[in-house]
This record gives C-alpha cells, sequence and structure tokens, in this order.
C-alpha cells in the first residue's frame, strides 16, 4: 500500500484544540485497511490530510469500481465516494461515527461498504 501525506490549508477548527490525528498512527492505518480487506476491497493508498481536522482517505478498488472512503474531519463524517465513468466522484452514502477512535472508525468502514453495492452507481 502506497501512503501519501498532504498539508491542508485551512483555520483552526471551532474548538480550537488539536484534535488527535490518528491517521498519522501506523497501527490506526493497518485497522483501516483490514476493514476495507474484509469486503473483498484491494487497498491501492492512503492519504492523511495534515491539519487540524484530520482528514484521511483510504483509496481502493472493488468488483470493478474504484472507490474510496473519506473521513470528513470538519463535518466528523465517513463518506463513501465511487468514481463516475465520466469522471468525478459519487458519493451514495455517509454515516458518522460512534466514537472517533479505531473501533469507531473501523465500525463505521464496515457499515459503509458493508452495503448493497449492486444499488451503486
Amino acid at each position: 500500500m502506497k501512503e501519501n501525506e498532504i498539508h491542508w490549508l485551512g483555520k483552526r477548527s471551532r474548538s480550537g484544540r488539536q484534535r488527535r490525528n490518528f491517521a498519522d498512527e501506523d497501527d490506526f492505518v493497518a485497522a483501516m485497511q483490514t476493514a476495507c480487506e474484509e469486503h473483498g476491497c484491494q487497498i491501492q493508498r492512503f492519504v492523511s490530510a495534515k491539519g487540524v481536522f484530520g482528514t484521511w482517505l483510504i483509496e481502493f478498488s472493488r468488483d470493478g469500481k474504484n472507490q474510496r472512503i473519506v473521513w470528513n474531519g470538519k463535518e466528523e463524517k465517513l463518506v463513501l465516494q465511487v468514481e463516475l465513468p465520466q469522471g468525478g466522484w459519487e458519493e451514495p452514502s455517509a454515516t458518522a461515527v460512534a466514537s472517533a477512535d479505531i473501533q469507531g472508525f473501523g465500525d463505521g468502514i464496515r457499515l459503509l461498504i458493508g452495503q448493497d453495492t449492486d444499488r451503486i452507481v
């Protein structure tokens, strides 16, 4: 799996406190990869944005489709995105996480990619 770092430009979070960026931790990355692989996903890369919101994404392919799970740290939700044949991304589903930790993010990923993908795109 290829891992990239991205430096995000933006304002400080509303609370003004620095959040823990789980995406910087090897055990977190491995757990998110495992959550995807449990549903037949072939991981392509993990990208962590360096910034106050802790945004990250996992790109993968499944059933011949390029997809990704994005943690939108600003809105505090996980978003499933599916690449469209003509370009761009569709967002068929999103979910909040029960807890902002390895277990909560893993459960959120399992929920999103465990859905019936035949109805997606």
